[in-house]
């Protein structure tokens, strides 16, 4: 029901990340009323082991892990961007979705979605280089 709902939102922001082992992906967040950047998303996986991908991820330097499969619920991490909306469907949150993991090239790839509803935010989406 999850996945179907994914598709079925409109998101204001969608990426899809490409990310070899320990390569490092960023989301920058910044209010539209500042011009300055007010919120950093980074991640990384570190293992895929039994299905599982092991996820570390930075938001405003609070580090987190978190191990996605690519099941039912078990597939996405939601993180709330805006702490305290005036209301609960007034939030504004990121998910990152574990989407696929490619054996033969030893790529995870990953779709990072963002729902804003008061439109207050732009976000930047940050590719790591590839060599």
């Amino acid at each position: 029901m999850l996945s179907s709902f994914l598709f079925c939102m409109d998101w204001d922001y969608t990426h899809i990340f490409n990310l070899r082992k320990d390569e490092r992906a960023r989301v920058r967040i910044f209010k539209n009323d500042r011009a300055k950047l007010s919120g950093e998303l980074e991640f990384r996986w570190t293992l895929f082991i039994n299905e599982g991908l092991v996820l570390l991820v930075k938001y405003e330097g609070f580090p987190t892990q978190y191990v996605l499969y690519r099941r039912y619920q078990r597939d996405s991490v939601k993180i709330l961007i805006d702490k305290k909306p005036q209301k609960e469907w007034l939030e504004s949150y990121l998910l990152i979705k574990f989407q696929d993991f490619n054996l033969k090239r030893d790529i995870a790839v990953l779709k990072v979605f963002i729902k804003d509803p008061q439109k207050s935010i732009n976000a930047s989406f940050m590719d790591p280089k590839r060599k």
